[in-house]
């Protein structure tokens, strides 16, 4: 991100000065800001690259996540169930034998 950052810095300041997107000059300061460009190519190559496995990390851990939070609400509803079979049980029992 901080290359991404330094390349947009150096844009604002170049158009702040107004100079002309094409301007001519000489050979070896066309090599130069050839061989910068080349190297920030290749680190914001890098850089997606590297967010690019972040992303599959993060996805990968949200379907984890998720999976334990379906399995937590299942068996909660299952506990519910047996908690309330059990309770209607008792109820039964109690009725049947005439306690209250």
């Amino acid at each position: 991100m901080r290359s991404t950052d330094v390349y947009l810095e150096q844009e604002i300041k170049r158009k702040q000065r107004n100079t002309p997107s094409t301007f001519y000059a000489d050979q070896e300061t066309m090599y130069e800001q050839i061989q910068k460009l080349k190297k920030l190519v290749h680190e914001l190559t890098e850089e997606r690259t590297h967010l690019r496995s972040k992303i599959i990390r993060f996805d990968e851990e949200i379907g984890r996540k998720e999976k334990q939070m379906e399995q937590l609400l299942q068996s909660k509803v299952r506990t519910n169930y047996l908690f309330t079979y059990h309770c209607y049980c008792l109820f039964a029992i109690f009725t049947v034998s005439g306690r209250h």
